[in-house]
């Protein structure tokens, strides 16, 4: 698989500190247990169904069911251990 980095800059060394709160791969708060996760780029409908599942709006079903409906959603995967990032090879 041939993942591409949203960047105009070579990223020569991947450091996990300077990942942004509630962004990227959360260090400080371990809000999962996970290596690797893949899902739907949180713009904002995906912000808002978030907020709606989180604040018991809608159940987890009905989250899934409002995301597979939007138009325009893209993927993106987060490396977020150091195992992770140890598996990837720049080419």
């Amino acid at each position: 698989m041939i993942l591409y980095h949203g960047s105009n800059i070579a990223i020569d060394i991947i450091d996990l500190s300077k990942s942004k709160p509630n962004r990227d791969a959360d260090t400080e708060s371990n809000i999962h247990d996970y290596d690797i996760i893949y899902g739907p780029i949180a713009n904002d409908s995906v912000g808002r169904q978030i907020f709606n599942l989180k604040e018991g709006y809608i159940d987890f079903d009905e989250f899934m069911r409002r995301l597979h409906y939007m138009k325009g959603i893209t993927f993106q995967y987060a490396f977020c251990t150091e195992l992770a990032i140890s598996k990837l090879i720049r080419i």
